[in-house]
């Protein structure tokens, strides 16, 4: 490819991948290296790819809290997030619900920044379900600017890697924490 960092890859088959840089596009390539299509994003602060179970690709857009997916070669708004919050990163599971990362500023103190992070499910456009706090009311993630990244097990379990704390978390479907 013609990028000098990639830094998300989403697969299409066996012979093609989505690409995204550290630039304001989203690149579909063929296992030989030629663009096969590219989408044009807000901004470069890097969005998450990934694609749905029908195959097409979404992608977060920080600068307007939405979510887009790309339909028949042109990107439209598929997930508003609740107001304050920013989407990061995303999965979609094998039932064809979609997993988004969400990062809120809580408090700046001295251009200092407090974060939030909290996983949201959607199933659809509808919220179906807020993942930040164990069984004692504990937060499960590091309040910090890091990424959350997401994918699922076998069994539907997610599996999230917290880069503030370089720990992995395992939670059952229902969001309860396993370890």
């Amino acid at each position: 490819t013609d990028y000098k960092n990639v830094l998300d890859v989403a697969c299409v088959g066996d012979a093609e991948a989505w690409i995204r840089g550290n630039n304001n596009k989203i690149t579909r390539i063929d296992i030989h290296g030629a663009v096969k299509d590219t989408v044009i994003t807000t901004g470069l602060f890097g969005p998450d790819i990934a694609l749905t179970r029908e195959g097409e690709l979404i992608f977060s857009d920080i600068i307007s809290s939405i979510v887009k997916i790309v339909r028949h070669g042109r990107s439209e708004t598929l997930i508003t997030t609740p107001q304050g919050w920013s989407p990061s990163g995303l999965y979609c599971t094998k039932s064809g619900d979609i997993l988004i990362h969400m990062r809120k500023v809580i408090e700046m103190k001295n251009f200092i920044f407090k974060y939030v992070n909290k996983i949201i499910r959607y199933q659809g456009q509808r919220i179906k379900q807020h993942i930040y706090k164990d069984g004692q009311g504990n937060p499960i993630f590091t309040d910090s600017r890091g990424s959350l990244f997401m994918s699922e097990n076998n069994n539907g379990d997610i599996c999230v890697f917290d880069t503030n704390a370089h720990t992995v978390i395992v939670m059952e479907k229902t969001g309860r924490v396993k370890f």
